[in-house]
């Protein structure tokens, strides 16, 4: 449940699937693919021959062979042009980024405890520190008051008020007040610790996201092998289809000797399945451009100081919101406990 929180908030309040995806230039990409590119659809260009036709295709000449290497080599650009074009429209329709994120967390769930505990470290630190010198505020009141009036039935009292009161205290001092609000004519402003470090939490925060989930080396294999990945194939077969007709003058004389018309589809068939099958490892090899153009931990961290303060203190306490009465109950209990404890120490 936080983990889909966490990656809703993200994508409904910072950024976009299709405003990341907009940022890729299908001509650079081309580039940087070219030559993994190249290499594949030589390979895929064998295998197919091989699987529909093995004997006429070994007695084709190395001449036949190349020219058809080449005129698809020809409709590449095109054919990742269209691909990337279809799928920035609605990347939805091939990625669910929640499922992966959600996913991951599940898998790795240390990972979401180290999130919070970087970003909200100070903050532990400060309802630790609260806690103790509330304790020793506390502690003094009940000496003050052992020493006059004796009750050890107080003790335990005092320790669960003492302990429910000051986790209380120290959560809504780290969120409230939301904006900067003026005490004494103006001479104390109080904000929330947590809405003070905006600046600091938000690069805290799109660093571990960003080398976690949301590099291209994470990305690219949750896109090419996960959830919606069927929806990628289903569009590649029918680009790799259009460009198998597109060759039809060059593929026909293979596709006459290997049996006509039956052939035809098998072809289009196989060949989709073997880009599939190397496609990671062809999109892998750009990892560095699509982590350079979409940027995303710099956009992250630019949007999130940018936020109103009382949207940015909605990113992150509604994970753990609705779980602060366990953190205020613990303190209940342990100052139960410490209470007891001084009760049976101390006798009445």
């Amino acid at each position: 449940k936080m983990s889909t929180t966490f990656i809703r908030t993200l994508t409904t309040q910072l950024v976009s699937m299709e405003e990341l995806f907009s940022c890729i230039d299908p001509v650079v990409l081309f580039r940087e693919l070219e030559t993994p590119l190249r290499d594949s659809i030589k390979t895929v260009l064998h295998e197919v021959g091989t699987d529909v036709a093995p004997n006429v295709w070994r007695q084709l000449p190395d001449t036949v062979k190349e020219e058809l290497a080449i005129k698809i080599n020809e409709e590449a650009p095109e054919l990742m042009r269209n691909i990337l074009n279809k799928t920035q429209r609605d990347v939805s329709h091939v990625f669910d980024i929640e499922h992966m994120v959600v996913e991951s967390l599940c898998m790795n769930k240390p990972l979401i405890n180290h999130m919070f505990l970087s970003c909200g470290f100070t903050e532990l630190e400060f309802i630790r520190n609260t806690g103790a010198y509330m304790g020793l505020i506390l502690g003094v009141v009940q000496m003050v008051q052992q020493y006059y009036i004796p009750a050890g039935w107080l003790l335990p009292v005092f320790g669960v008020v003492g302990g429910l009161g000051t986790n209380w205290l120290a959560l809504k001092m780290i969120f409230e007040p939301v904006h900067p609000t003026p005490l004494l004519g103006g001479r104390i402003v109080v904000q929330g610790q947590f809405l003070q470090r905006q600046h600091e939490v938000a690069a805290d925060y799109s660093r571990i996201f960003y080398e976690n989930l949301g590099n291209a080396k994470k990305l690219i294999p949750a896109i090419v092998t996960g959830r919606r990945s069927d929806n990628l194939c289903a569009l590649i077969q029918s680009e790799v289809g259009g460009a198998i007709d597109r060759c039809a003058n060059v593929v026909q004389p293979f596709i006459s000797l290997a049996g006509g018309g039956n052939v035809y589809g098998r072809i289009k068939h196989l060949a989709t399945e073997k880009i599939m099958h190397r496609l990671l490892n062809v999109f892998m090899e750009a990892d560095d451009y699509l982590d350079k153009t979409m940027d995303l931990e710099s956009l992250i961290t630019k949007r999130m100081r940018a936020m109103d303060v009382k949207d940015f203190e909605q990113i992150l306490h509604p994970i753990f919101q609705e779980d602060e009465w366990i953190l205020i109950l613990l303190g209940g209990i342990l100052g139960y406990v410490v209470g007891m404890t001084q009760w049976y120490v101390l006798g009445t």
